[in-house]
């Protein structure tokens, strides 16, 4: 019979920036690290600043170091998860909204993302399925959206039915989006925005 594995003892052995943070106090830790001499300096006056993320992203990418720190520790770079959370999971309902909530109930629990819609006494649903809140970008959407020729890349608009929205949403590449919708009668307008090229 094949043993099941269990989820939460692989979450416990998932290196974290948890255990980076407390590593960073350890002299042991920061001497596998000379080159970020004054980035530890600056992490240790103000270790809640959002401003270290994109330090402690830079050492999670640095597996050989911290294998040596960490040796029963699975260590997944940030690129590494960011390739499994931009992942979708779509879903569309359209149905009377007296029959939303039965259906709603019908997934399971996970964190999603709601996109929502009425014309009259129906609805249009979209549910992404999201493995975890969107990390802080390593640079602010202020300097990453300088060049207005990416800016405008981010955005997409696509009008289709609500039979073929399914269908326009599984052609959309893998990525972190958010979105908006409306509709009137069978013809719906989505506007998504790409965060992937954010993070």
């Amino acid at each position: 019979m094949k043993m099941m594995k269990n989820p939460k003892k692989e979450t416990m052995n998932k290196l974290s920036l948890m255990d980076i943070k407390q590593a960073i106090w350890d002299k042991r830790f920061q001497e596998l690290f000379p080159e970020h001499k004054a980035e530890f300096e600056a992490f240790l006056k103000d270790p809640g600043c959002a401003c270290n993320v994109k330090f402690l992203r830079t050492l999670m990418r640095q597996r050989d170091k911290l294998k040596k720190y960490f040796p029963t520790k699975e260590i997944i770079t940030p690129e590494e998860e960011d390739a499994v959370l931009g992942k979708n999971d779509y879903v569309v309902i359209s149905c009377p909204i007296d029959q939303l909530e039965v259906k709603l109930k019908g997934y399971p629990r996970s964190k999603r993302m709601v996109a929502a819609a009425r014309w009259k006494d129906r609805v249009t649903v979209i549910l992404n399925d999201i493995n975890a809140i969107l990390h802080v970008p390593d640079r602010s959407v202020k300097d990453h959206l300088k060049d207005a020729k990416q800016a405008e890349m981010n955005w997409k608009v696509i009008n289709t039915t609500k039979e073929n929205l399914i269908n326009e949403l599984k052609a959309l590449p893998d990525g972190r989006k958010t979105f908006a919708l409306t509709r009137w009668g069978d013809n719906v307008t989505l506007i998504v925005n790409d965060l992937t090229s954010l993070f």
